[in-house]
């Protein structure tokens, strides 16, 4: 899958969610409804999109199913800004199955709290960051700022017309994924393996 240059990280809420996926054959088989990450390494790739069936004109979807789909990451063939295209034909596609070592962003991690060393709350997940990076997409941080708020809250460009009356500087920060470590099997936290004070100091306090 093409990288097309991507600088700045994706946004797994804004440039994910909800996205239409597109089979080989430009047919419409869902939208993104949550992605996977096989944990393991230093900044996990994604291993799957979770994708709820479109239906039909007449109810049904396109499986036969109401189940989500999860599609396996390889079957991407490349993204848009409008959608995300794959490589295989509807015919050709199987929903997978996920994996022990897989954590899923919109369900484990998202409007999970992070805590620093000592367990003390810190900020809550807005969003998380993705970034190509050796040929595979990668969770590389999460972000827990205000811009990532504000895109989650509504129309992101009324929202921020409202702020600059209030000269407000929006800035962004990301958390990046090698310093999170999980904080118990049941993902109720993300611990930080660095104090509260460097936090302050990284998110300018």
């Amino acid at each position: 899958m093409g990288s097309n240059g991507v600088k700045k990280p994706l946004s797994f809420y804004t440039d994910f969610v909800g996205k239409p996926v597109i089979s080989a054959g430009n047919i419409t088989i869902g939208k993104v409804k949550d992605m996977t990450i096989q944990m393991g390494e230093e900044f996990p790739p994604v291993k799957h999109l979770v994708v709820i069936p479109t239906k039909g004109k007449r109810g049904f979807n396109l499986f036969k199913t109401t189940d989500l789909l999860v599609i396996p990451w390889d079957d991407v063939a490349c993204l848009s800004k409008k959608a995300i295209y794959l490589n295989v034909f509807l015919e050709e596609m199987v929903s997978s199955s996920v994996e022990s070592n897989e954590l899923f962003i919109y369900r484990d991690i998202m409007d999970e709290e992070i805590v620093d060393r000592y367990g003390k709350h810190l900020f809550r997940v807005n969003d998380v960051a993705l970034r190509i990076q050796r040929g595979k997409l990668r969770i590389i941080g999460v972000q827990a700022d205000i811009n990532s708020m504000l895109q989650r809250l509504g129309p992101e460009r009324e929202i921020f017309k409202l702020v600059n009356l209030f000269r407000r500087k929006i800035v962004e920060n990301i958390i990046m994924w090698d310093h999170i470590k999980q904080y118990d099997k049941k993902m109720k936290h993300l611990k930080l393996d660095i104090s509260k004070k460097l936090v302050k100091y990284m998110y300018n306090l």
